[in-house]
């Protein structure tokens, strides 16, 4: 038996206009599974640069609630 897995993915496109010059775009994909955390970007800290790395979520609360992603 099959049980689905259910990622969320989140895709974000910033972009930026400096003076005389293109407006590149900057995507950024986010992946979270329970406490693991994947992103990518492109063009983010510097042109035609990319960045990826994984992380840890921590949450917890019951009145008071939050989340981080160090």
């Amino acid at each position: 038996m099959r049980i689905p897995v259910y990622l969320p993915i989140e895709i974000l496109f910033y972009s930026f206009v400096p003076q005389q010059s293109l407006a590149p775009a900057s995507p950024t994909f986010t992946a979270d599974r329970d406490w693991l955390h994947l992103e990518t970007r492109y063009n983010d800290e510097n042109f035609r640069t990319a960045s990826v790395w994984a992380g840890c979520n921590f949450s917890g609360g019951k009145t008071w609630q939050f989340a981080v992603t160090p």
